[in-house]
Order: C-alpha cells, then structure tokens, then sequence
C-alpha cells in the first residue's frame, strides 16, 4: 500500500517538491477531491 501510495505521490512531488509526510497526504487528498467534483 505506502508503495502505491508513493507511486502516485511521485508526480505531485516532483511538481510541488514536497515531501511525503502525514500533513502533504491530507492536502493531497483534499486536492484529489476537488479534482473529482
């Protein structure tokens, strides 16, 4: 699962150079939301 979730992280990451911790997963998925609405 953490390497699925890398995985997908990966791209975000390397565009917002952000790191992987429990804060950037919240954003990241509030921002997924707002994509899918």
């Amino acid at each position: 699962l953490e390497k699925m979730k890398n995985e997908n992280l990966a791209p975000l990451l390397d565009q917002n150079g952000h790191q992987t911790d429990m804060v950037y997963e919240e954003r990241f998925q509030r921002e997924v939301s707002q994509l899918n609405v």
